[in-house]
């Protein structure tokens, strides 16, 4: 049984590039949003203080 990294390794293999990119850029974005609001609680936090 192959393990969901390996799933997603074969899935990442067949994406046309434009849409390997487009994936990329989707998954940064969410990245960018949660960091952003880790940081934003964090201010809150200290502001609190």
């Amino acid at each position: 049984m192959n393990s969901l990294r390996e799933k997603l390794i074969e899935i990442i293999k067949t994406l046309p590039e434009d849409r390997l990119q487009a994936v990329l850029d989707f998954v940064n974005h969410i990245n960018q949003s949660s960091f952003v609001g880790e940081d934003f609680d964090e201010l809150q936090m200290d502001a609190d203080e």
